[in-house]
């Protein structure tokens, strides 16, 4: 029946933004604020510990300890540097079923140096999430700088439930 699968329409909608919300709390909104703040113990708690990073530009994959070594270095790079960082993430693509989930987007990082001088970077992301015991965790990250700019990062939507 026609009728019924219009009627059921819109809760499909509403139940992928209930997941989005939960999504954007559980591991996007933390995911900024640890990552800005150079939390290695609070971002890496977001991953899996069976998830892998995928740095495309350089052709590489890092498992779950090469990826906290890597970001605990970050850490002390931009300490002894004294920069400070500010990551923005915009979806294209936010598709779940289950306890999977695949999206797209692009982040824009803000590094400043101790001047007050900042500059902008862009990267294209490709992330898998997982849900077990009702929490979502990163599973597979993947970003590359190719084709990312300022013009994409903003034609793409923001996060929601920031405040």
């Amino acid at each position: 029946h026609p009728l019924l699968f219009v009627m059921f329409l819109p809760m499909v909608g509403f139940g992928q933004d209930l997941v989005t919300d939960t999504i954007n709390r559980q591991v996007w909104l933390p995911f900024i604020r640890t990552y800005n703040d150079h939390d290695v113990d609070g971002f890496m708690a977001l991953h899996h510990t069976d998830m892998m990073r995928v740095l495309q530009d350089q052709g590489d994959l890092l498992r779950y300890v090469e990826y906290r070594t890597s970001v605990a270095n970050a850490r002390e790079r931009d300490a002894s540097r004294q920069v400070t960082r500010q990551l923005d993430l915009h979806f294209t693509e936010r598709t779940h079923r289950g306890n999977r989930a695949f999206e797209v987007g692009y982040y824009q990082v803000t590094i400043t140096n101790r001047s007050g001088v900042s500059q902008e970077f862009y990267g294209l992301f490709h992330v898998v999430l997982v849900r077990e015991n009702g929490t979502w965790r990163i599973w597979m990250d993947a970003d590359t700088s190719v084709g990312a700019d300022a013009e994409k990062f903003n034609n793409a939507a923001p996060i929601s439930g920031r405040g």
